[in-house]
């Protein structure tokens, strides 16, 4: 079950306090009687804390006309989104490009051709700049028509020349970019649809995604956004074989593409930002926790244009769940309780009104795990309860699946049955509808199930932890690339519960050994080996970032 949300409200609550006091004078600067019904609403959606039409139609303004408010909420819509245009904050490079092409439009129709002209080459500067290939075929087309009007003959022929030649290799820029992104956008999905992917399942489908002309050849990533795209795509690969030491060879790469060309950080906040996430993610994975107390500092400290609230949400939100997860993935649960925890509501009351997204859910499980881990189910529950209504099934399934894996954790050292049963039987039948049963997850579900059996057994329940732990170290032997995080922090719970040991002290005695990287002979087909492109120059993996290692 969804929340009940509305555009309006949801546009209202994502405002900053100085945009909403920036909409007021907006409005009442250039204010008729009319437009007060406009602020009163606003006021109306900024005091309610979830949508409520119900209580907006009770208002003498509205009198019980649906329609009436329909009309006064679209209008408000439309207001406050060009209010957000006349603020200074949300003008981005994109913003002012367009605004340029708009100008020159304005001129071209009143025959201000030179003007137009200026203008014009002053929109290309900036979106060569920025590399806003779109935007420069738009202004190629203008400066085509402009031309158009030239008195001068002998000149005509150079200018239009140099223009088609600008517009035909603006549009290979184009061509390519479009190629790189479409082929990474699918292997994203493919990664996100398959939830983690399994040995000899869809991999040979996924591989075939990578055997197109431009993933073969470096050299055809001609601009700095190929060149990226290019690296993603394979980034994806090795997330999918859960290849974590290449992902992050491959992930500096990406970073140093960003030290090359500047351009990029400041136009594409958004690639340079994932791009550092992704890279903080693998340090996390192999364990790589100096280098990674040093650059969560980088990501915490940048500084993103008021303008990209998503990336800001994005930014700290992510922050808190390395953070958490340095913490207690080192036992240090103190320091997440203490500190990280408190940050965290103190995130979430900022953001209450506003839709929840993907990385929030990481977030709350995370928290919820702590608590679990400190044997604090109540608080624990306060953080999983609200999760039921805001995780979409269909979309969400890893995290649904932690979820449930959760709940059956305090429901197992509760010995509530009842509830065990529940919920190993709703996430079976939910995952197997899926078609996305994997080996420990499964393996997860029918020892809750065995232990539901005979709670208060605590020798059976020891002996079947010993089976789930022997089921794991099969499961690593031969799938080498086995995800299994969740399966890994259940058995520590289970061990602290059964064993009266504490789960930090577990966790830290994991941290200090050295991760190994298993391959057994004879287990890696041709489904997991290399592809052959990473031979080819420009593709080292032992490239130095400027980022600490």
């Amino acid at each position: 079950m969804q929340i009940k949300s509305d555009n309006l409200f949801d546009l209202i609550h994502s405002l900053t306090a100085s945009e909403k006091r920036y909409f007021k004078s907006f409005v009442q600067g250039a204010s008729n009687q009319q437009d007060a019904k406009y602020l009163l609403l606003f006021d109306l959606l900024v005091r309610q804390k979830t949508y409520d039409e119900k209580s907006l139609l009770h208002d003498p303004l509205f009198e019980q006309n649906s329609n009436r408010l329909a009309v006064t909420k679209n209008y408000l819509f439309q207001l406050i989104l060009k209010s957000l245009r006349n603020t200074s904050t949300n003008r981005n490079p994109r913003m002012f490009v367009f605004e340029m092409l708009l100008d020159i439009e304005s001129l071209y129709n009143r025959r201000m051709f030179a003007a137009a002209t200026k203008i014009a080459e002053k929109a290309r500067k900036v979106a060569e700049e920025c590399l806003f290939y779109d935007s420069l075929i738009t202004i190629c087309v203008w400066e085509r028509r402009l031309t158009d009007q030239i008195d001068d003959g002998s000149k005509y022929g150079l200018i239009y020349e140099s223009i088609l030649e600008r517009e035909t290799h603006t549009a290979q820029q184009l061509r390519i970019n479009s190629i790189y992104f479409g082929q990474y956008k699918k292997l994203y999905f493919a990664n996100l649809k398959e939830g983690f992917l399994k040995k000899g399942k869809n991999l040979n489908g996924f591989l075939r995604l990578l055997k197109i002309p431009e993933l073969e050849d470096y050299s055809q990533a001609t601009n700095p956004i190929a060149k990226l795209l290019y690296h993603f795509c394979y980034i994806e690969y090795y997330l999918g074989m859960r290849e974590h030491h290449n992902r992050y060879q491959l992930n500096k790469k990406v970073m140093n593409l960003f030290v090359e060309y500047p351009s990029l950080r400041v136009a594409s906040p958004h690639y340079y930002i994932k791009s550092l996430i992704r890279f903080l993610e693998t340090q996390l994975y192999l364990k790589k926790f100096e280098a990674f107390d040093s650059n969560i500092k980088i990501l915490r400290n940048y500084k993103l244009p008021l303008y990209t609230h998503d990336l800001i949400r994005l930014k700290e939100s992510k922050s808190l769940v390395f953070l958490l997860h340095r913490n207690f993935s080192a036992g240090k649960f103190e320091i997440a309780l203490d500190e990280i925890i408190p940050e965290t509501k103190a995130y979430f009351d900022q953001y209450r009104h506003q839709m929840i997204f993907r990385e929030e859910l990481i977030l709350k499980l995370q928290v919820a795990w702590v608590y679990i881990a400190n044997r604090d189910y109540e608080k624990a529950l306060e953080w999983l309860g609200a999760l039921e209504l805001q995780i979409n099934f269909e979309y969400f399934m890893d995290n649904y699946t932690t979820f449930c894996v959760l709940n059956l954790m305090i429901h197992y050292d509760c010995k509530d049955v009842k509830a065990i049963q529940d919920f190993a039987d709703e996430l079976f039948n939910f995952i197997k509808s899926k078609d996305k049963m994997s080996s420990n997850i499964a393996f997860l579900i029918r020892f809750f199930r065995l232990a539901a059996e005979d709670i208060d057994d605590r020798e059976k329940q020891k002996k079947l932890v010993i089976q789930l732990k022997e089921q794991h170290l099969t499961l690593k032997k031969y799938i080498p690339t086995l995800p299994s995080y969740l399966l890994e922090c259940t058995l520590w719970w289970l061990d602290s519960v059964l064993h009266n040991k504490s789960v930090a002290t577990l966790m830290k005695n994991y941290v200090t050994k050295p991760l190994k990287r298993v391959i057994v002979e004879g287990s890696r087909n041709e489904e997991h080996s290399y592809p052959s492109v990473f031979t080819k120059e420009g593709i080292s993996l032992n490239e130095r970032t400027n980022l600490v290692e």
